[in-house]
């Protein structure tokens, strides 16, 4: 079983409150893109309400070089 290095969490305060940021701007372009949708603007773009955690996860810790 892996130890807990940051007291109680396998994951440091830091990288959680930088999911959350990510969370958050992710569901702020959402909300910003239905609302363009909603005026009558065309948009590519399919909004993704309640997806933030996974569009988070998959892409937090790539780098320049990675490709998706």
């Amino acid at each position: 079983m892996p130890t807990k290095p940051h007291g109680g969490s396998l994951i440091s305060d830091a990288k959680l409150k930088e999911l959350y940021a990510s969370m958050l701007r992710n569901r702020l372009v959402a909300e910003h893109a239905r609302r363009l949708r909603k005026r009558g603007a065309t948009a590519f773009y399919q909004a993704s309400i309640g997806q933030e955690a996974l569009i988070t996860g998959c892409a937090i810790d790539l780098r320049p070089e990675d490709l998706i």
